[in-house]
């Protein structure tokens, strides 16, 4: 049980920082800085992966 709910927190933890750095991605695509965009869209990549996994560890835990 709390292994779950501490899942269900890692979670809710990625998205608010996936959804600051979507923001962090719009200014810097518009301010020109290519370079700096694409390691913030590496980290939303890795962001969504451990997300994935979380879930899948989650569905699979279920009775």
């Amino acid at each position: 049980m709390f292994e779950g709910y501490m899942q269900a927190e890692e979670i809710r933890a990625l998205a608010g920082v996936a959804a600051y750095l979507c923001s962090a991605l719009d200014a810097l695509a518009t301010d020109g800085c290519e370079w700096l965009a694409a390691d913030v869209r590496d980290i939303l990549a890795a962001i969504e992966q451990r997300i994935s996994l979380l879930e899948d560890i989650g569905r699979d835990a279920s009775p």
